[in-house]
């Protein structure tokens, strides 16, 4: 696990020579971000944090907000004691919804019986497992869907198989029309599983099953433990780690206010424009395209560096915000990272 979760980043002459093509359409995509959305009047401020590791005593103290996120791996071994006293800290703090997925590491929560104890205890807290709550905020209804699901590597919990983002991602077992003239996008269903207000339902983990296919057609605010492909998901933009899937889902009309999520420990913010540069910078992390889709990445980045003021400013709004929330950093995970914040 150390080679994707601790590693040192290389020189970055190293990083050009090991794909030139991926390190220069990472540097260009990236060179001029959008912004993320700044606060108004009715605004919701998200405080999002991610793989704590049973750290959470050491991180920087939380700043103020309306919901707490935390997207998995609360813990280091997924131990009921370690359980306990990551919950004891989460359910003092103010915040007015506090909502938590599990991680790979949280081994406990993927025994249902555990979780029935759990949330008898701590009815201050929201758990979700492949499942939604609609929260209220200042007359404001939010709905969030949270998955732990992350693909396969080693015997870790909540795994799936992975899917190769140079092929078209598989059709699910369950009839959904198709609504993209793109193989590689497949359409989120709208038959989906049933909106709770807490814990989880059981999902297959077999090879026929896309989880991501039960994220709800109308989704505010997407909590998950991995990163989709090629955003924030890899110290090393040559060795791009998240899931195609999961990308494909976030492609899928409307697209989620925000997405938060952590699992790779490449902690950030980023400013999803939904544009054609966008698609093609995806295509070449996957390999799906060659060195001339260069050129609409640049063009892309170009359009960003003039669109000054308030058509920036649009832009973003129109967006989706991704947060790696990740709490531990750096070598052997010695960093202890401030919470993201994110007004939607």
């Amino acid at each position: 696990m150390d080679s994707i979760f601790n590693q040192r980043p290389p020189s970055l002459l190293s990083q050009f020579l090991s794909s030139p093509l991926r390190f220069l359409a990472h540097f260009l995509y990236t060179a001029f971000p959008l912004p993320p959305p700044t606060r108004t009047g009715k605004s919701i401020r998200l405080v999002c944090i991610s793989d704590t590791h049973s750290a959470h005593l050491d991180l920087p103290p939380l700043p103020p907000g309306d919901v707490l996120i935390h997207s998995g791996d609360l813990t280091q071994s997924g131990t009921l004691n370690e359980f306990y006293g990551v919950l004891d800290w989460m359910r003092i703090q103010p915040f007015k919804h506090k909502i938590f997925i599990a991680g790979n590491h949280d081994k406990c929560l993927d025994d249902p019986t555990i979780y029935q104890v759990l949330d008898g205890q701590y009815p201050e807290l929201i758990y979700l497992q492949d499942s939604s709550v609609n929260v209220s905020v200042r007359g404001r209804i939010l709905t969030v869907y949270g998955s732990p699901r992350t693909p396969q590597h080693g015997s870790w919990s909540f795994q799936y198989p992975r899917f190769d983002p140079s092929q078209p991602i598989p059709v699910p077992p369950i009839s959904i029309p198709m609504t993209s003239s793109s193989s590689s996008y497949l359409p989120r269903s709208k038959s989906t599983t049933p909106t709770i207000s807490r814990g989880f339902s059981s999902l297959s983990a077999s090879a026929d099953v896309n989880p991501w296919h039960f994220i709800p057609a109308k989704t505010d605010i997407l909590i998950t433990h991995g990163p989709p492909f090629a955003h924030l998901d890899s110290l090393m933009p040559s060795s791009p780690q998240g899931c195609a899937a999961l990308l494909n889902a976030l492609w899928l009309p409307p697209p989620p206010l925000a997405h938060v999520f952590g699992h790779i420990h490449a902690r950030g913010v980023q400013v999803l424009s939904w544009e054609n540069d966008q698609r093609y910078y995806e295509n070449i992390m996957a390999g799906r395209v060659g060195w001339w889709s260069l050129l609409l990445v640049l063009w892309g980045t170009v359009k960003r560096m003039y669109a000054f003021g308030k058509g920036r400013r649009e832009m973003a709004k129109e967006g989706t915000v991704l947060v790696n929330a990740a709490s531990v950093g750096g070598w052997g995970d010695e960093r202890r990272n401030e919470a993201v914040c994110v007004d939607v």
